[in-house]
């Protein structure tokens, strides 16, 4: 059941705010150039948790990084959000269930200082 101040954060349809609402956001001189992180992907996907082969087979794990780093280009990829995915993907089944519940976590003011790679002011 979503509070009563959830629900004025994030509005009646629950989830994340638009990105718009962030700061240092889409058309942002910070924002640009955060989405060459994908590359990264492709050096972390196969160390995360390799005993798991149908995170790597499926494609599911890369579709979750991709989408979040189009969805917050002011972040981009950081080392380390693979095995925060993949863990929220071993326990669901749909990828569009992981990416929310992803980036609902990343959202949090906490995470979101730690990926922007900022401290607070």
């Amino acid at each position: 059941m979503v509070s009563e101040a959830e629900n004025k954060r994030f509005g009646s349809q629950g989830g994340p705010p638009p990105p718009s609402s962030h700061p240092d956001s889409f058309g942002s001189p910070a924002a640009a150039g955060k989405e060459e992180t994908m590359q990264l992907l492709d050096q972390d996907l196969p160390r995360t948790l390799p005993q798991y082969q149908f995170l790597q087979t499926s494609g599911s794990l890369r579709d979750v990084l991709q989408t979040f780093v189009r969805y917050r280009p002011d972040i981009g990829y950081v080392q380390g959000m693979s095995y925060l995915a993949a863990t929220l993907l071993l326990y669901m089944d749909d990828s569009f269930e992981c990416f929310t519940c992803f980036a609902n976590l990343l959202n949090q003011p906490f995470c979101f200082d730690i990926y922007r790679l900022q401290r607070e002011q």
